[in-house]
């Protein structure tokens, strides 16, 4: 996922989950948790709440 710094966002790389489903790198339960893991996020992002995620990023770049 790349997120710009005007708020667009662009999901990437979800036809190489799939690949990786077809040539048997992962399996159906790890594909759904992923995709399940990346709606969540988008759902943060569009409530416009990333700051509660990003904020840890923050904190532990601070400690550096």
């Amino acid at each position: 996922m790349i997120i710009y710094p005007d708020g667009f966002v662009k999901v990437v790389d979800i036809d190489e989950m799939v690949e990786c489903l077809n040539d048997g790198k992962i399996d159906l339960e790890l594909l759904k948790t992923s995709l399940t893991g990346l709606d969540r996020l988008l759902n943060i992002i569009y409530e416009d709440k990333l700051d509660t995620l990003t904020s840890y990023i923050e904190k532990y770049e601070d400690r550096e």
